[in-house]
């Protein structure tokens, strides 16, 4: 390579050129040794940058999470929420006891936390150390020396800074005066509601811009709005946004009427028959709308337990905020895992030094060019057996892939002994490495290479139900096995529980399933059902779920294909 090539490939890789002609020739025009070594070289560089890119994306999440401590979610649905609710209101009282207890503040502006919610609960609406008997009674009562009122309603509710003593919300007074009470509220049950609030109206503004967010939230309101569709509505006057929620819901229209496949026989014709549907409508219209929240969906009331958020609108918030907390988990365990992989001996994603010329010849004319960018093999393979490989990937990849290519990828075949596995994926890296002697694991690490190509579609809500069905048929069958005394995992390493539940291998090993059980696909590069274990649950749900979402994700493989056509 001269120096005017080399400068060119600098251009290349800092993004000021798209293209470099020699980098980009068709494998049959006469391409040199150097300059197709070279182009492993650059796929490498593109994939190091998005791995940088993607990483700075997750870190940017964690920020506007406030960079909590959640533990790790608890796959059942009620104690997640549970830990996030926990979690947020540890971070609350950390932030109060910066407040300092010795000294008495004469105005809210002293106190910079109020402001991170001000757009939610005005500052004219609080006032610190209010002189009264009310802020005496919550001194009294909770030992702290800085009492927070705050009006709403024409009522006071005051809540202590940093209580020293333990108290219920709930109205208080002294004995000798009975007539005066005081609303006493712990600080970080009405900051945990803000705090959601706020949550919720920055998806609702994410939402605005991207597709994903939008349907996240779409998604997980139709969960918790579901009482709504036990009802027949009437189209007439119906707003849009309504519509299109029931139609989202999967209800069908039937002479003017919305209504659930199995007709039931409660109808409601209008949307004021009841205080708890307009509840529910009144969360659907800010979603579908995209209409933030304000302080009005946190209730207040002169009697126990004093403060509540409008239901079920805390639950949808914390499973959006479970879902994106749990996307962020996921993400730093895969992380983890490919840091172990690629530390691991030797590096089975970077290319060998000092190719023999005839093994750099079978790299260059293989058939896998017309499907990776770059292919490498060993210098020990056998001719023949890659060969034979090679044509039943085609075979295979036409049948039931669409021709799919994986474009910016490398392809390498090497002897992975010593890494304790058949095949690799690096993510991010676009790497795809087979063990020839095994090459049953190359379809696994092809689904792992879609998944990273289509900008992580096991990281989508739309796969959201097979990982949720098949976490759970896993986690049943551990427990199973634990009882008749059968350990089939280890609680560390590298195979252990969390290895099997990341979103990717999940989404790997569910495509191998939509294969071999359910397309009943026969092929070399495919494991055998009776090879199959634990990992590989047999359930009619989650057979039908992977069955519809892999049909399409093939099909659409086709499309994308045409497109760059």
């Amino acid at each position: 390579m001269n120096e005017y090539q080399e400068f060119c490939e600098l251009l290349f890789i800092a993004g000021i050129f798209e293209k470099v002609p020699y980098l980009n020739a068709n494998l049959d025009e006469a391409l040199t040794d150097e300059s197709y070594l070279l182009k492993g070289e650059r796929i490498f560089s593109l994939a190091r940058e998005k791995k940088r890119k993607e990483q700075l994306k997750s870190q940017n999440l964690t920020v506007r999470l406030c960079d909590l401590k959640f533990p790790s979610l608890n796959h059942n649905e009620v104690e997640a929420h549970k830990q996030l609710s926990n979690s947020i209101k540890k971070f609350i009282r950390q932030e109060f006891k910066r407040i300092n207890r010795n000294e008495k503040y004469s105005s809210i502006e002293d106190i910079s936390f109020f402001y991170l919610f001000s757009n939610l609960m005005p500052t004219e609406n609080l006032s610190i150390n209010k002189l009264c008997t009310q802020t005496e009674i919550a001194r009294v009562v909770t030992g702290s020396q800085n009492i927070l009122c705050f009006n709403f309603s024409e009522s006071d509710f005051y809540i202590p800074c940093i209580p020293q003593k333990r108290f219920r919300n709930t109205e208080y007074y002294f004995r000798s005066n009975p007539s005066i009470t005081a609303s006493i509220i712990h600080s970080d049950q009405i900051f945990l509601y803000l705090f959601l609030i706020h949550w919720c109206n920055y998806l609702i503004l994410r939402s605005r811009r991207e597709e994903e967010c939008n349907l996240v939230l779409k998604q997980l309101l139709i969960k918790n709005t579901s009482a709504l569709q036990m009802y027949n509505w009437s189209t007439e006057e119906m707003p849009d946004w309504f519509e299109q929620y029931l139609i989202d819901s999967g209800l069908e229209k039937r002479n003017d009427i919305y209504s659930p496949k199995e007709l039931l026989s409660k109808t409601l014709r209008s949307f004021n028959h009841s205080e708890d549907i307009m509840k529910y409508l009144n969360i659907v219209e800010h979603i579908y709308t995209c209409k933030e929240f304000d302080f009005s969906t946190i209730v207040f009331k002169q009697s126990y337990p004093l403060v509540s958020m409008i239901y079920p609108l805390d639950a949808f918030i914390l499973d959006t905020l479970k879902y994106y907390v749990s996307a962020i988990q996921n993400e730093r365990l895969e992380q983890h895992y490919r840091k172990q992989v690629e530390g691991n001996v030797a590096r089975a994603y970077t290319t060998k030094r000092n190719i023999p010329q005839h093994i750099l010849t079978e790299m260059k004319t293989s058939v896998f060019n017309d499907y990776f960018d770059f292919v490498e093999f060993d210098a020990d393979i056998e001719k023949n057996s890659v060969k034979d490989i090679a044509d039943e990937f085609v075979k295979l990849n036409h049948r039931y892939f669409n021709d799919f290519k994986c474009k910016d990828t490398t392809f390498r075949i090497r002897k992975l002994g010593r890494h304790k596995a058949y095949g690799l994926y690096y993510m991010y890296l676009k790497t795809l490495v087979v063990d020839l002697r095994h090459p049953d694991s190359f379809v696994h690490e092809y689904f792992h290479a879609i998944d990273d190509i289509l900008d992580g579609l096991s990281q989508k809500f739309a796969f959201c139900k097979i990982a949720d069905r098949y976490t759970y048929l896993l986690l049943q069958t551990i427990k199973e096995s634990e009882k008749d005394g059968t350990k089939i995992l280890s609680k560390s390493g590298k195979y252990s529980l969390q290895y099997y539940l990341q979103r990717c291998e999940i989404f790997a090993r569910c495509g191998e399933i939509y294969l071999f059980r359910l397309l009943h696909v026969e092929s070399s590069l495919l494991k055998h059902p009776d090879t199959q274990s634990f990992a590989y649950p047999d359930d009619d749900e989650l057979n039908a779920l992977i069955y519809d979402y892999y049909s399409l994700v093939t099909k659409n493989l086709g499309n994308d294909k045409k497109k760059e056509e």
